[in-house]
Formats: C-alpha cells, structure tokens, sequence
C-alpha cells in the first residue's frame, strides 16, 4: 500500500509536468523550473513566485537532527556540572564515579535530564512542521488561484507525503505540484437527417 501510494505520487501526469518541491530527508526544498508550454507569461510568473517564496521559508529536512544534537550537548553539560558540584564538596574528578551519588540525586538528575533531551529533541522539531505547514497552505492556495485563472483548462495538484510529525520508518517527505492542461473533446456532428415513410425523421439514408 506505502509503495503503490510513493509511486502514484511522484508519478508525472499524463500530459503534464511534475514539479518536486521536496524529496529525501536530506533534500533542500527548491522551486527553480522553467515555464511549462501550456501555460502564459503573466500566469505562471504570478504562480511561481507564490510558490517560490513559500518554499524559501520551509524549514530543510535535516535540520530537524539539530534539536538532537543540541540536546546531547546539554546533557553533556549537565552532567559536567554534577560532576563539578562533587569535586567542589572535596571529590577528585579523576575519581568521581556515578556510584557515589546518592539515590536521591540520581533521581533529581533524570528528572532534570529527561525534560531536557524531550524539550531538545521535540520542540524544534514541532516548531519546524508548524512552519512548513504554514508554507503548504500558501502553496496550495497559489495552486487554486492558478486554476481558477485558467478557467478549468489546467489541473493543478499539490502533492505530499510523509509531512507529519509521525511517520513510518524509512519514508521521507515529499512535496510536489503536478499541472495537467485539461483537454476537452470536441463533439462530433449530427448526421444528416432524411424524411422516412411516415413523415418521421431518420438519421439513416435511404439506399
């Protein structure tokens, strides 16, 4: 089900262009493509901006490892300050070991480290997808004015995937806008009708 679902969306539209935003944890959102046939000057300068400046302020993929890192780093800091505090009441920091605190300090020191490392590691984390899903609303209502503009002859879709702030292992997010120019059949002419025996009209004639 993961699989058919990537697959259909990085797929190109038949008769039309896809345009990725975002593919890969280490990938740096970008909007740089050149202007599609099917579409006029003033529209798609108009459209691609919007979307340019969205994609501009979105958060890259790999910079939700810094809340990490800067939790490890505080942890670490933390854990040099306990050892200071027991070399300051006559302990040797050669000699200090994890087995002279007390129970109760280890204690005191979980609850001051976990809510550190969970703050480190989330935080930035949420503010970054709150960001990005900021930018989402503004790239998809670039998407609809876009169709609007073309009076229903362009389907413009904006694709993603794996956005959240859960996701299943080994998937990476995705954003992509696919265009679609509608083209509409023409209806094909009556056949000629003839007079029948009975004053009727038939749209077969007669041999």
């Amino acid at each position: 089900m993961g699989s058919t679902e990537s697959y259909l969306a990085r797929a190109p539209p038949v008769g039309g262009v896809l345009l990725p935003i975002m593919d890969g944890i280490c990938a740096d959102p970008e909007f740089d493509y050149e202007q599609p046939p099917f579409l006029g000057d003033e529209a798609w300068e108009e459209f691609e901006e919007a979307v340019h400046d969205a994609v501009e302020r979105m958060w890259k993929t790999r910079c939700e490892i810094v809340g990490l890192f800067v939790s490890v780093g505080l942890t670490f800091l933390v854990s040099f300050l306990v050892a200071a505090y027991a070399a300051m009441n006559g302990k040797d920091l050669d000699s200090y070991r994890l087995d002279d605190v007390s129970d109760e300090k280890k204690v005191l020191a979980e609850i001051v480290l976990m809510p550190i490392l969970g703050a480190g590691t989330i935080l930035p984390r949420m503010y970054m997808l709150r960001t990005n899903r900021e930018c989402d609303k503004e790239i998809r209502l670039a998407c609809r004015r876009l169709e609007s503009r073309c009076d229903g002859n362009l389907r413009v879709e904006y694709r993603t995937m794996h956005t959240d702030f859960c996701r299943r292992k080994g998937t990476y997010p995705f954003r992509a806008i696919a265009l679609t120019p509608i083209v509409r059949a023409t209806p094909a002419p009556a056949p000629a009708a003839t007079l029948g025996l009975f004053g009727f009209t038939s749209p077969f004639k007669a041999s």
